[in-house]
């Protein structure tokens, strides 16, 4: 039989359990792992030629993967604040994701993230927390998500040529124990439990049947991040009801080996348990490994581990999506840009290659039959695997200083696109010229953010878009304010820089007005 004869065969054998659930040769366990149990991060590969893209989809489907997440990033979708209440939203970034995934019956799975500077308390920090006052506006722009992208929503009324894949799982934020993410993090848990609690309500007011995730908390280690145990107590005496309230648990388990992996998923089990009082439901919807860390060898075995073991781990893992399908690989300092487990051109690396062989393995799909054991790994009467680090207490609620795994993998505040800026000021006209580029097809937003006199916080005076992504320089002209006598004279102009897959740079220029 011809290689295309058997891509065929497997592609119609994974659509045959992904629609009924069952096959009769599958092995028993198989069954048990549900459609959209296996999935991947693609962050990345929106970035990309979209060219490329049908070889990369087709690849994740012949794998048995039906999800991808990708940020959904508040500051791609409304640049601009509301203006006489009125929001307007350029749809055209999600629009192209969603559809590109469709065509394949891939669903896509967005974080609702990152609002734009306008909206942000510190508009020079690409990970500053949003204004509290501006949580209206971000429920608002959920709820606008909700009505284009979920069920019956217009985007799918629009498109009837796609298969209907409309999102089901949204998740609220990412990593907001970490102040990469969230800064700072003197009140985080509370801000974030009132701002899921918010969105969330929304949500359920336009389908009763989406599933909402609390943004995964990061599993590693002070400073880096705020202790996730700590996060959520301080969410729970804050709003009690975040208890009952929370659909989905989601986690960011790095670690560098899978005995670390399990380790902090057994304790964050226990702990959640006794918090909640009640067996939640968790994602595990970023882990991943870059080589800059570890081999590709080793990188392949821990990826089909995880895939192998998670469903019987007695962990009650809902989903699985590693980190990540393609990455950048051009700086070999930088290891968020070798995480990647596919490349450029279509084909696996090894690592990739064993995670989607496991895939199909737990799917009923391969020759090799699923493992069918319990394993019972975060249970607190069980012992987790074996290994010559010191045991951990199983109903300890904190991991000691000792055993706190070296090396762990640190959080990389995004950056990149190489983001260059420079400014001008054009005092006959009022103006500042602004010239910028990045390393690739960019578009631009420059905002003027001002303080009045006796206030502490910064203001959007003036602001200047490109709407098309374009390579090369771009010159944006930003208004000075006639008024700025009445304003504080130190003043920033912050420039961001957004690619076509929604990462974004920023560089702050301060300046004085007068």
């Amino acid at each position: 039989m011809t290689g295309r004869g058997r891509s065929a065969l497997v592609v119609a054998a994974a659509a045959a359990v992904l629609a009924l659930g069952t096959l009769a040769a599958a092995p028993a366990r198989a069954a048990t792992v549900g459609s959209g149990y296996y999935g991947v991060n693609a962050q990345w590969l929106f970035s990309t030629d979209p060219s490329t893209w049908p070889a990369q989809f087709q690849s994740m489907v012949d794998g048995g993967l039906t999800t991808v997440r990708t940020d959904a990033r508040w500051s791609a979708a409304e640049p601009n604040p509301p203006s006489g209440g009125q929001h307007s939203y350029d749809w055209s970034l999600f629009d192209t994701i969603v559809g590109n995934l469709a065509k394949y019956g891939i669903r896509w799975a967005p974080t609702l993230d990152y609002p734009p500077p306008w909206a942000q308390e510190d508009p020079s920090d690409i990970g500053s927390e949003m204004n509290e006052s501006n949580v209206p506006d971000f429920v608002a722009f959920a709820s606008a998500l909700v009505h284009r992208y979920g069920a019956g929503g217009a985007f799918w009324s629009a498109h009837p040529e796609l298969p209907a894949t409309p999102v089901r799982q949204w998740e609220i934020w990412n990593s907001p124990n970490v102040t990469y993410y969230w800064n700072p993090q003197t009140n985080a848990p509370e801000r974030f439990a009132d701002l899921y609690l918010a969105t969330r309500a929304a949500i359920m007011a336009i389908n009763q049947k989406a599933v909402v995730l609390a943004g995964a908390l990061d599993l590693v280690n002070p400073p880096i991040a705020s202790d996730e145990i700590e996060f959520v107590k301080r969410m729970f005496a804050h709003r009690p009801e975040v208890r009952t309230d929370v659909d989905l648990w989601g986690i960011h388990p790095y670690q560098e080996t899978i005995y670390w992996t399990f380790r902090r998923l057994a304790v964050w089990r226990q702990a959640l348990d006794l918090l909640a009082g009640r067996r939640e439901p968790i994602a595990i919807n970023e882990v991943g490994y870059t080589t800059t860390k570890v081999s590709e060898e080793l990188r392949g075995q821990e990826l089909t581990d995880l895939t192998q073991q998670l469903p019987r781990s007695g962990c009650d893992i809902y989903e699985f999506f590693p980190f990540e399908w393609t990455s950048r690989e051009l700086d070999p300092n930088n290891p968020e840009d070798w995480f990647g487990v596919w490349n450029a051109d279509g084909t696996p690396k090894p690592s990739g290659r064993q995670f989607v062989d496991a895939v199909l393995q737990m799917r009923g799909l391969s020759s090799t039959p699923a493992p069918t054991d319990e394993l019972n790994l975060c249970d607190s009467q069980y012992p987790v695997p074996p290994d010559p680090q010191p045991p951990l207490s199983p109903r300890s609620l904190v991991v000691p200083p000792q055993t706190v795994p070296p090396n762990v993998p640190k959080p990389v505040k995004p950056r990149g696109l190489g983001l260059r800026v420079r400014v001008r000021r054009d005092r006959r006209h009022g103006r500042l010229i602004v010239t910028a580029r990045c390393g690739g097809k960019c578009r631009f937003g420059a905002y003027l953010m001002t303080r009045r006199r006796g206030r502490r916080k910064f203001r959007t005076q003036s602001r200047k878009l490109t709407h098309s992504f374009k390579a090369g320089r771009q010159r944006l002209s930003v208004r000075l304010p006639a008024h700025s006598a009445r304003l504080r004279p130190r003043a920033e102009l912050v420039v961001v820089a957004t690619d076509r897959s929604g990462t974004s740079a920023r560089v702050t220029r301060r300046l004085r007005l007068h």
